[in-house]
């Protein structure tokens, strides 16, 4: 399995699908799990709306399945194995259309020259 990516998708039997949402929340991944099902519309169309423009290899228009989509920068190939291990009959690693990696933000840097220290006033209290 090609574990370049930034998602990982999944075939799932939809009698599964209640113990495989388990091992994923189990596992930390339920926020960033997401479910596709025929059932609401065509499954081709929700993965190119999250992204996802690679296909899956297989039928995912019968109703007897879903798709289940994880973001999993840096970690797909432990969300691959965990999904694989929970039941999922297809799982793919792919990458993700607009879903890149934030930068860090970086400070502008120092003026050139000498910085002047403020200045400071001798404070007496009587």
């Amino acid at each position: 399995m090609d574990q370049d990516g930034d998602a990982v998708i999944a075939l799932v039997e939809r009698g599964q699908l209640s113990s495989v949402l388990t091992t994923i929340h189990r596992n930390g991944q339920g926020h960033n799990a997401r479910v596709l099902d025929a059932a609401r519309g065509d499954v081709t169309g929700q993965l190119r709306r999250a992204g996802v423009t690679a296909d899956l290899d297989a039928d995912v228009r019968t109703p007897d399945s879903v798709v289940v989509l994880i973001h999993a920068p840096g970690r797909t190939a432990k969300t691959a194995e965990m999904l694989q291990g929970a039941g999922a009959s297809t799982v793919r690693v792919v990458w993700r259309a607009g879903a890149e990696v934030p930068h860090p933000h970086f400070a502008p840097p120092a003026p050139k020259g000498r910085v002047q220290p403020a200045p400071t006033t001798d404070l007496t209290t009587d």
